[in-house]
Parts: C-alpha cells; sequence; structure tokens
C-alpha cells in the first residue's frame, strides 16, 4: 500500500496462517487486504475492524478486499463477508476484488448473486481498482426515473 494513500492507520490482525489489514485509504474505500491463509478468528476481526471504520467515516461508500497474496481461508469465510457486507448495505455501493488468483476469482459471481445491490468488480492492478470504487457515489447513488410515453387519450 502507498503511504500517501493512507488516510487512517492500518489496523492488523492475524495468526500463524496469516494475516489481515484494513485501513481506510483514498477516496472514501476501505481496503481490507489477505496475506496467506485467512482463518475464521483473523477473518472476524477483520470485519469488526472495517465497521468500525465504516461507521467513523459515513462518506466511505467503497470496499476493496485485496487478495494478491492470499492462498486460502477458513470454509465459511465467503458466508461470513456476504453477511458482513449486508450489514452495511446501505453505505457500501462498490466492493473491488484485487486478485490473479482463478480461484478466489470465482468468489466475485457468489457476492453478486448474494448481494444484488452491491456492485462488484475483479481488477488485477490496486490503482483500477481504486479508481473504480472511488467513482460509486456519483455513478450509483442517484437512480435515473425515466417517464414512459405512451398512447394519449384526447377523445
Amino acid at each position: 500500500m502507498k503511504p500517501s494513500s493512507i488516510t487512517a492507520a492500518d489496523i492488523y490482525a492475524g495468526d500463524s496462517l496469516g494475516s489481515t489489514s484494513v485501513a481506510l485509504v483514498r477516496g472514501g474505500v476501505i481496503e481490507i487486504r489477505y496475506d496467506q491463509y485467512t482463518s475464521r478468528a483473523t477473518a472476524m476481526r477483520s470485519f469488526e475492524r472495517a465497521g468500525e471504520l465504516l461507521r467513523e467515516n459515513p462518506g466511505a461508500h467503497g470496499l476493496l478486499l485485496s487478495m494478491l497474496t492470499a492462498v486460502g481461508h477458513d470454509p465459511g469465510n465467503t458466508a461470513l463477508g456476504v453477511r458482513w457486507i449486508n450489514e452495511f448495505r446501505g453505505q457500501v455501493q462498490r466492493a473491488a476484488m484485487l486478485t490473479r488468483s482463478q480461484s478466489i476469482l470465482t468468489l466475485a459471481p457468489i457476492a453478486k448473486v448474494m448481494c444484488p445491490w452491491l456492485e462488484v468488480q475483479v481488477f488485477a492492478i490496486r490503482d483500477e481498482a481504486l479508481t473504480w470504487c472511488e467513482r460509486a457515489a456519483t455513478s450509483t447513488s442517484q437512480t435515473h426515473v425515466r417517464t414512459v410515453g405512451g398512447r394519449r387519450n384526447t377523445a
């Protein structure tokens, strides 16, 4: 992570299998970075910390799940993440997954099905993912209603 892009100090959680870091980064985006294997306990701590940052920063609207160095996770962590993101469905509009792993890439369709209101995109480059997340507030916060023209009855 580039030090100049961090607006809140990293919060680390980990165990002997792997670790996560959680930070508020540029443009109202919360980044959760997964390194190595993510146990259930580590995932729960990272979601708790990310939730605290979201509550402290109501303008935060994007989530970057950085999994470039992730090698796996405990069964049920995906369901835990879906349940967690649903708690913030009124705030978080986009979730970017940063990975080059084909097996982790398959989690994106699961997120789209389980959270149909959430825009989910997969990226291999962090800056592209951050830029996409930053645009969430302007591109998805307004619902455009189009009037539908029909036949006029002037009789």
